[in-house]
């Protein structure tokens, strides 16, 4: 691991996130493997889905303790600020990787109080933007929905948080154009915000 991340540093290429998927399901030696190899990779975080059974999320906490590297759990309608709020009582490297459109669909509120009051428990962020809307507002190109994408960018970095921004493109490529270019107008949006 140690050098595959000095392959990698060697490119320029930053290793912040580990993502596992059904991070509940292994055993407490895979559970130490993971978080090892996230460490030795220079990995922050682990990133993970919420548990369906909010116990784990206690036991994960304590691998993350003792590596010292965040889980970072990620929500999509089912993330409330209590329930973070609650799962950071558990384990000091108990963290949340906060996606703020789907923040913004299902709350019809902005993240970003949440991610000030807890920016040091958010090593990253899933960065879209979606409409207001009771059962999850529509996926829409930067710039075209309701989610604070440009204040969010903005805070983090008037404020210093060691949080990382991590694109998502959901929305429907419009006709006329393609995925990678659409990536380029998010990225080019988000790259603005950033200079202003």
């Amino acid at each position: 691991m140690k050098q595959l991340r000095q392959v990698y540093e060697k490119a320029g290429v930053l290793i912040d996130v580990l993502k596992v998927d059904d991070l509940y399901t292994v055993s407490d030696e895979e559970l130490d493997y993971f978080f090892q190899m996230a460490r030795d990779l220079g990995a922050r975080a682990i990133s993970s889905e919420l548990p369906q059974q909010r116990s784990d999320t206690k036991r994960i906490g304590a691998f993350a303790d003792r590596h010292q590297v965040f889980a970072a759990y990620h929500h999509h309608a089912q993330g409330t600020a209590a329930m973070y709020e609650d799962i950071f009582t558990e384990a000091q490297y108990n963290g949340a990787n906060i996606d703020i459109g789907h923040w913004t669909a299902t709350h019809n509120a902005s993240p970003l109080l949440f991610i000030a009051k807890h920016a040091g428990r958010i090593p990253h962020i899933h960065v879209k933007d979606r409409q207001f809307g009771r059962d999850g507002g529509e996926n829409r190109p930067f710039g075209e929905g309701d989610t604070p994408v440009r204040e969010t960018l903005q805070a983090i970095r008037d404020k210093k948080w060691n949080i990382r921004p991590i694109l998502e493109f959901e929305y429907r490529v419009p006709e006329g154009s393609t995925r990678a270019a659409e990536i380029r107008k998010a990225f080019a949006y988000c790259q603005a915000a950033l200079l202003a």
